[in-house]
């Protein structure tokens, strides 16, 4: 049986049809990549200008750099996905000539999506976790007694902000703008295929690495797809990888986390449930939440009436 959130009696495929927008379709996927390869420059260029206003600031604050090096580093980094954002943002209100309601950013039940995708986050990541240990693919190597706390709060936002930034793009930007002139099943496949691409240039990147990156794409877009609200994927995206790097001590698709509450490290001879260098978004314990995640998005959703 056919569910409807996937099929052309979507609202958001009625929605998107419905409007007149300036970008030709065929155009669409050729934009948004072009888009978001300068949007990943102008981060390069800024962040060093960014860096010396950052030390300035927490300097003049006394916060001492909030702790070390590469906890700025990470901050910093995070923080200029603002760009992307705004890219988004100017795209989808500017260039398409559409409400930004429109890509998700409805505010109705916004607070219980967050909160739901907050929760889901936290949890899906620690049974990947968990099945990683279970199997010998991890080792808790106990709690880290030298956590900045300072960084670790900011850290924290700006997480969030790194989370809604590629939620905004990929599903709110990208899958939306696909939905003018493809299916929902394609929009989710391109967007999730193009979404794992751009990860490619991340250290220690696999075969099964770009699979996960692809499902994870493929959940994001189901529960959008699903809610029409990017904030629960958007929350879910953000502690994904604080809880992941923060939390656990574990590598955040092949970049170290800096700082963090507890560590554990990836078993030699073990990659499959590791990850490896990449972490374990490389590994079979990521794998196998993932499809559970789209799985009960997918069978529990509504299906399509014969009578359509």
């Amino acid at each position: 049986m056919k569910k409807t959130f996937l099929t052309l009696k979507n609202p958001m495929v009625h929605v998107m049809r419905a409007g007149d927008y300036r970008i030709p379709p065929k155009i669409t996927i050729f934009v948004f990549g072009v888009t978001m390869i300068a949007a990943y420059c102008v981060r390069l260029i800024l962040k060093p200008l960014f860096r010396l206003v950052w030390h300035a600031l927490t300097d003049a604050a006394g916060l001492h750099k909030l702790g070390s090096e590469p906890a700025d580093g990470m901050i910093l980094t995070l923080l200029l996905t603002v760009s992307e954002i705004i890219c988004a943002v100017i795209y989808v209100t500017s260039i398409e000539n559409r409400p930004l309601r429109t890509a998700g950013t409805v505010a109705r039940g916004c607070g219980r999506q967050y909160l739901i995708g907050l929760v889901s986050g936290f949890a899906a990541f620690s049974a990947a976790v968990g099945i990683a240990w279970s199997l010998g693919g991890l080792t808790f190597s106990g709690r880290d007694t030298q956590t900045p706390w300072a960084s670790l709060g900011v850290l924290t936002l700006c997480w969030m902000i790194q989370g809604f930034s590629e939620e905004i793009c990929f599903r709110g930007w990208f899958v939306t703008s696909l939905l003018r002139h493809s299916t929902p099943v394609w929009a989710v496949s391109e967007s999730a295929v193009l979404f794992a691409i751009f990860h490619l240039g991340n250290h220690g990147i696999s075969v099964l690495a770009f699979v996960n990156l692809m499902l994870f794409g493929v959940f994001a877009a189901f529960w959008f797809l699903r809610t029409g609200s990017i904030w629960g994927p958007a929350a879910m995206h953000g502690i994904w990888n604080l809880v992941q790097g923060n939390f656990f001590g574990i590598k955040v698709s092949g970049i170290n986390a800096a700082v963090t509450l507890f560590r554990f490290d990836p078993v030699a001879g073990k990659e499959l449930l590791n990850g490896g260098e990449f972490g374990m978004e490389g590994g079979l314990g990521v794998t196998a939440v993932l499809l559970i995640g789209c799985c009960i998005l997918y069978f529990t959703a509504k299906n399509l009436s014969p009578s359509d």
